[in-house]
């Protein structure tokens, strides 16, 4: 039970350092700036895979180097679903991006949306699991398991009589 509680409020500490908080409003000099941090490319959003792929996968993240295994392993999901599968995703330090962010979840912070839907009930190795994929990774979700959210949603859009 300690553990458990050591583990929540780690967990805790961590969402207030580096999750949700509020984004420091400075222009590139330092100083004070009127509004939302501005990416250091223009381009709100870059979108792989067909038009007609019926699972959209969407996600708000500064998109920088420190996101870029994140990015990866979502533009994968286009290949290892050929033709079902569209991923956008969004810088949400651009004022375009900061307002899909905000509609999408009713602020300013990273998250994934799976047709429309962030919240999850996936098998993670034979065991039932909810999982929320607002947030970054291992702090709501694993790599697995919106490997699993992505199948699932898949599977019931394309199901295998179509």
């Amino acid at each position: 039970m300690r553990v458990f509680i050591a583990f929540a409020v780690l967990s805790i500490l961590m969402i207030m350092a580096f999750g949700c908080g509020p984004q420091e409003d400075t222009t590139t000099d330092g100083t004070p700036s009127t509004g939302p941090r501005v990416a250091t490319t223009e381009t709100a959003k870059y979108v792989y895979g067909p038009d007609t792929a019926k699972v959209q996968i969407e996600a708000y993240y500064p998109l920088n180097e420190k996101h870029t295994k994140m990015m990866e392993f979502l533009v994968a999901m286009v290949d290892k679903y050929p033709d079902k599968v569209q991923v956008t995703l969004w810088d949400f330090r651009t004022p375009e991006g900061g307002e899909a962010c905000k509609e999408a979840f009713g602020k300013i912070c990273g998250g994934i949306r799976i047709n429309g839907k962030s919240d999850f009930t996936v098998d993670i190795e034979g065991e039932s699991k909810e999982i929320n994929t607002l947030g970054g990774e291992w702090v709501y979700w694993t790599k697995p398991e919106v490997e699993a959210a992505v199948a699932q949603v898949v599977a019931e859009t394309y199901p295998a009589d179509e």
